[in-house]
């Protein structure tokens, strides 16, 4: 939320197919969840590919990383951009190529797809960071 434009943000699970995941389950790797952040943000503040720009700059090596960030593993820990609507399946994709182009020996193992699903987290999930 430190980005200028950006409202709210929480916790969740993406893509999987559980209509009720739990923070265990995702964690099994059964669910076909992955941990992900839900970013609403004002688009005349903030573009969507300046906040692509910050996924991939968060991730850092970790970009080319498949099902992991950091020491974390598994495929609860994919990374991906989940965009809703053709615009921002798009643009994703035009980031995701400009910066495949910068270090064309390694691929960018960041996923983009349609979000097929979101559930916030549990409640001691949501801004985590800030509890530490």
């Amino acid at each position: 939320q430190r980005e200028p434009g950006v409202v709210k943000t929480a916790a969740g699970y993406a893509q999987g197919a559980d209509p009720a995941p739990t923070y265990e389950a995702v964690c099994s790797g059964t669910t076909g969840h992955t941990e992900a952040v839900r970013v609403v943000y004002d688009p005349a503040r903030v573009s969507f590919e300046r906040l692509c720009d910050l996924l991939l700059d968060r991730l850092g090596e970790n970009r080319y990383a498949l099902n992991r960030v950091g020491n974390d593993q598994g495929t609860q820990y994919r990374h991906g951009i989940y965009a809703h609507g053709e615009a921002q399946l798009a643009t994703a994709r035009d980031v995701i190529a400009r910066e495949q182009q910068r270090d064309a020996d390694r691929s960018i193992a960041t996923e983009v797809e349609p979000v097929a699903a979101y559930f916030d987290a549990e409640d001691y999930h949501q801004q985590y960071l800030q509890k530490e």
